[in-house]
């Protein structure tokens, strides 16, 4: 904002009519600038909109195989999944974890988390240049991102559905993202390690490996829901180079391509969440069960996000988060006054919440979403999960976890509960029932009973057909207990 504008903000609303119209102008104005937010970040993930220049052989050729919504246009994300989890292609541990992005660059811009506005006016709500508030929950494969700008947050929080928001704000709503699907990593040559290094396994490929870093690995995403996708797929693929910091708490993602400088296109550094370290589970809901939803807890933190019926997935448009995709269906049809139509294109819900209490919340309570009226509500209560008898053996020992374990990890469960409903595959997970034939003292940590797991989530766990739940040996125990033992 300029300084006129400062001046004016200062003025009381109450003191002066010609003031108060001036800075009731100027917040409007400001306002409208918030529609912006998509095309920013379209420009900083594009370096400026060059990457499209650098995306191309020789030196960074990719198949369309690659694209993030390859699979997903041919409705054959669960099968490419399943293929590539078998394969073990996924990113490994060393990024799996619940994060923040303090820092977005690229294009000669950048975006951030700041808390504070650029400008404010006393007299109405927060604006002018902010940045977003971001979850991004990873397992070793599947992945939850939702990114929320905080100006628009603040303007559009008090409403407690769509139908009180104005045409515009529908708009502004419009401008916000978030997506889920499969994090695949494959190894490619370094450009910090040298050929000697990587023939004798030693120098800073050694380094890396002790540290657990990821230089020597790229990752490309895939995505089986995206708020932004609606039709037509991205023209590139998600993919970038992981650097990560000591300690493994933060870690850099360098966008794949290079200018004629070589030098990355964007950058986004990523920093651990608190309690976003620990064990980590991810479910999806089988495609019988329409539409697409996927649940990941990392630690501490969960992530939901059920997406919208396919049907509204008609050609036409553009993934980018600019004038096509999802921004420019809205607008187009709050041009036509068709809002309807806009409100179905809104419907992708996505939400972020803590498993244990947090400042007065209960446990699994939601406290960041695309939906401010899903924000301090608990999703899963009063919700039945049944773990049918034909997803474990005799003995209670189910598909092998991530971290080694096979102490019961159900392959699917079945749930009722509103937007829940339908059988969900475990995609993978470090925690387990505990067999009958063993004490709870006996099980490894990391790996925390299953049910125990949901015990405060206000779902009730069933085994089999609605049967009386069995308790865990030695009672209940609550998710907070055993984290605190990690």
């Amino acid at each position: 904002m300029d300084d006129q504008y400062d001046e004016q903000a200062q003025t009381p609303a109450d003191s002066d009519k010609g003031a108060a119209a001036a800075v009731d102008a100027t917040t409007a104005a400001a306002s409208s600038s918030l529609l912006k937010w998509s095309d920013k970040q379209f420009h900083i993930l594009t370096g400026g909109g060059v990457s499209s220049k650098w995306y191309r052989g020789p030196r960074f050729p990719f198949s369309q195989e690659e694209l993030p919504h390859f699979h997903k246009a041919r409705a054959t994300t669960h099968e490419a999944f399943s293929l590539w989890h078998n394969q073990g292609t996924g990113c490994g541990a060393e990024i799996a974890g619940a994060w923040k992005r303090p820092l977005f660059v690229g294009g000669w811009t950048h975006s951030d988390d700041a808390a504070e506005p650029a400008s404010r006016s006393s007299s109405s709500p927060p604006i002018g240049q902010e940045g977003e508030t971001t979850f991004n929950l990873q397992t070793p494969s599947v992945f939850i991102d939702i990114r929320v700008p905080k100006a628009a947050a603040a303007l559009l929080g008090h409403h407690r559905s769509f139908h009180t928001m104005t045409d515009f704000e529908l708009r502004l709503f419009a401008r916000r993202h978030a997506f889920a699907g499969y994090t695949r990593v494959e190894p490619v040559a370094s450009p910090w390690v040298d050929g000697a290094s990587l023939r004798r396994g030693g120098g800073e490929e050694q380094g890396a490996k002790e540290h657990g870093r990821l230089e020597g690995s790229v990752a490309t995403r895939h995505h089986c829901i995206d708020w932004n996708y609606v039709g037509e797929a991205r023209p590139r693929p998600n993919k970038w180079r992981v650097e990560m910091g000591p300690g493994g708490d933060v870690w850099k993602e360098w966008g794949f391509a290079k200018d004629a400088f070589d030098q990355h296109v964007y950058m986004e550094r990523w920093e651990r969440l608190p309690g976003g370290r620990g064990p980590y589970f991810a479910l999806r809901r089988r495609p019988s069960s329409a539409p697409d939803a996927l649940l990941v807890v990392c630690g501490d933190h969960f992530g939901l996000i059920v997406d919208r019926d396919s049907g509204l997935m008609e050609a036409g448009g553009s993934s980018r988060g600019g004038k096509g995709g999802l921004v420019g269906r809205v607008d187009d049809a709050i041009a036509r006054g068709d809002r309807r139509r806009a409100l179905e294109l809104l419907s992708l819900e996505a939400s972020h919440g803590r498993v244990s209490a947090q400042k007065g919340r209960l446990p699994w309570t939601v406290n960041c979403s695309l939906h401010p009226w899903l924000e301090n509500r608990r999703p899963f209560l009063g919700s039945v999960l049944t773990i049918a008898p034909d997803s474990l053996s005799a003995d209670w020992v189910g598909v092998k976890s991530a971290g080694g374990s096979d102490d019961g990890v159900p392959r699917h469960l079945g749930w009722n509960g509103a937007r829940l409903d339908g059988t969900w595959d475990v995609v993978e997970s470090t925690m387990s029932l505990p067999p009958p034939s063993r004490s709870p003292s006996s099980r490894g940590l990391p790996h925390v009973a299953f049910r125990a797991l949901f015990a405060e989530s206000g779902a009730e766990v069933l085994m089999g057909g609605g049967e009386t739940p069995r308790k865990d040996e030695g009672g209940t125990c609550s998710l907070r207990a055993k984290l605190s033992q990690l």
